[in-house]
């Protein structure tokens, strides 16, 4: 009884080890080519997962075909992959884009004096918190005068970060 049971223990051993199937890859940063190391390699709903080598190389058993992978890395978009195969596969994973604005929320109240006729005067800013994601308001009026015939009103409004994207912001300036 004992053989048999021992027997059909290395059986189920040997058949589940010829179901898995091997993946192997390489995951690329898509703007420079350069391998990635240290990116998570993580087969989707289980906690089988890898990490590329110093090379940017992975190999990772799976139970069966099709699966899915998800790749993230600091810095990089996640992405998730459906193998089909187990060809060789080759990952190009995108930069993320973070930007924050740290002109939110803010009162500024300036003073100036000059040289040049001795001018004085002062500006009080506004800054409105974001309503929408990182949109800002700005407001702010200022005063300059020598005391004497000149006078300088200024006025601003402006909305930041109307459009904010990685490598493209639009900003609209009213001044008077």
């Amino acid at each position: 009884m004992i053989r048999i049971l021992t027997l059909s223990f290395l059986l189920a051993l040997v058949f589940d080890a010829s179901a898995q199937v091997k993946i192997t890859g390489k995951v690329y940063d898509i703007s420079d080519k350069e391998l990635l190391p240290g990116v998570t390699v993580k087969e989707l709903n289980t906690n089988n997962g890898t990490n590329t080598n110093l090379e940017g190389e992975f190999t990772l058993q799976v139970q069966d075909l099709p699966t899915t992978l998800e790749f993230s890395f600091i810095g990089m978009v996640p992405k998730k992959i459906t193998i089909e195969n187990s060809d060789e596969l080759t990952v190009e994973m995108v930069a993320d884009c973070y930007k924050d604005s740290f002109d939110h929320q803010l009162i500024g109240f300036d003073l100036n004096s000059g040289i040049i006729n001795n001018p004085y005067g002062g500006q009080l800013l506004l800054t409105f918190p974001a309503f929408l994601r990182s949109t800002t308001f700005k407001t702010g009026i200022g005063y300059q005068t020598n005391f004497d015939d000149n006078e300088n009103l200024t006025a601003h409004f402006t909305i930041d970060h109307i459009v904010f994207k990685c490598d493209y912001e639009l900003d609209v300036k009213f001044n008077y």
